[in-house]
């Protein structure tokens, strides 16, 4: 399926990250299955735009501290789709933050069941005034912690924080 958007920088970004990217399985040979996320952060409109396929969803935390969680129905690449996937644009003022993770974290089991995207977005909220690397440090250690000391799946987490807005950029 192709990538579809409703903004046409939405579209140029994608193909602007496949042509930077030659030989990356996510653009080229993707294995059916396969859980993908592209995200692209518009600092000049204040936008993130992001597509996925089968990935846990990620979490936005905006600069007052209200949260929501990016999830699309699409599925894994390789399976049945009526439609192309969707390309979605949210607002991504200065200040905000943007945590994805694998399902390794969130199917992190314990003797209470799994991790999961609740106790996920919990600590994401609890630790979101901390560094960008606090941040995936602590997540790791909640998981872990949770789990009882070891994770039994891979765990990789992104965190992008936007820096608060310049005192040179004009307020829009």
């Amino acid at each position: 399926p192709a990538l579809r958007g409703r903004h046409e920088q939405a579209r140029f970004s994608f193909e602007e990250a496949r042509a930077n990217m030659p030989g990356n399985p996510w653009f080229e040979d993707p294995r059916p299955g396969e859980c993908n996320i592209l995200a692209v952060i518009d600092i000049a409109r204040d936008e993130l735009l992001w597509a996925s396929a089968g990935h846990p969803p990620p979490t936005l935390v905006r600069p007052d501290g209200s949260f929501v969680t990016l999830d699309d129905p699409a599925p894994p690449i390789g399976f049945p789709m009526d439609d192309d996937y969707r390309v979605h644009v949210e607002a991504f003022a200065p200040g905000a933050l943007l945590v994805l993770t694998t399902d390794g974290i969130i199917e992190a089991r314990g003797t209470e069941g799994m991790f999961g995207e609740e106790r996920l977005v919990e600590t994401i909220v609890r630790l979101s005034t901390m560094t960008a690397s606090a941040i995936a440090q602590g997540v790791y250690h909640a998981a872990r912690q949770f789990a009882g000391g070891a994770l039994h799946d891979d765990a990789a987490l992104a965190v992008v924080r936007r820096s608060p807005q310049p005192a040179n950029r004009p307020s829009r």
